[in-house]
């Protein structure tokens, strides 16, 4: 009997870790699907000549992830609005770029300042978030009810 219950634990063990999987692999599979996509709105090249407009899928996958987690934590928007902000934000430079911002900085920037205190502080910033909230605050979206909080998984990782 003991050894059926040890089987029996080491099986729902065995379910939960392959459910974690899952889950992990289907936040990593919507963000690395809206970073391809963004990828494709941005310039290629680099801009400047040194700074990649569109950084690698992985980064700007984590950067989303990152900034959804910590600057929007309501999680209200939903792929179509991102990539529908994005391309007004491209369109809007046209042919001069000077003051575009490359991709992973229009999801987040951080910059860090010297308190007070002389401590280093990280002030989070983000474009994207700010153009997605201004065009919420106008009515301009229309709020998607079949949004549920596994279209937004937790965040796991560091930021790159």
């Amino acid at each position: 009997m003991a050894s059926f219950l040890c089987s029996f634990a080491e099986d729902l063990d065995k379910i939960s870790e392959k459910e974690q999987t899952k889950q992990k692999e289907k936040k990593n599979n919507y963000w690395e699907g809206v970073a391809k996509k963004l990828r494709e709105i941005w310039p290629a090249g680099e801009k400047d000549g040194k700074y990649p407009w569109r950084d690698t899928v992985s980064n700007i996958a984590k950067r989303l992830e990152f900034a959804w987690l910590t600057l929007v934590p309501e999680r209200k928007f939903d792929e179509n609005q991102i990539l529908t902000v994005a391309r007004k934000y491209v369109a809007q430079f046209q042919d001069d770029t000077k003051y575009m911002r490359i991709l992973k900085y229009f999801i987040l920037k951080q910059d860090r300042l010297i308190g007070p205190d002389g401590k280093i502080h990280i002030k989070n910033s983000s474009t994207l978030i700010s153009m997605l909230e201004s065009e919420d605050a106008q009515g301009w979206f229309v709020e998607d009810s079949t949004l549920t909080e596994d279209d937004y998984p937790e965040w796991e990782g560091e930021l790159v």
